[in-house]
């Protein structure tokens, strides 16, 4: 019985949250916000994406180099470097 009061009690609640969104989304000023938001993250993930392509490339460059030299990697490796 309590949980379906509880249950109750979490859909009213719902109801009202969602009754506030509804009037904060139908504001001109939020919905040009909520657009230049999802502009900017399509801008962000369109860098990503080319920034992850860059890196992969550098990656695969590196992998190429390392197995044209492969003793390069221990003589110059930051990690092994003795100060």
């Amino acid at each position: 019985m309590e949980d379906r009061l509880m249950g109750a009690e979490f859909g009213a609640s719902c109801a009202r949250v969602c009754g506030r969104c509804d009037i904060i989304r139908d504001n001109p000023i939020t919905e040009e916000l909520l657009k230049r938001a999802q502009d900017m993250i399509h801008e962000d993930q369109d860098y990503l994406k080319d920034f992850n392509a860059a890196v992969n490339q550098l990656r695969k460059r590196q992998a190429e180099f390392e197995a044209e030299h492969p003793g390069f990697r221990d003589r110059y490796s930051l990690s092994r470097a003795r100060i």
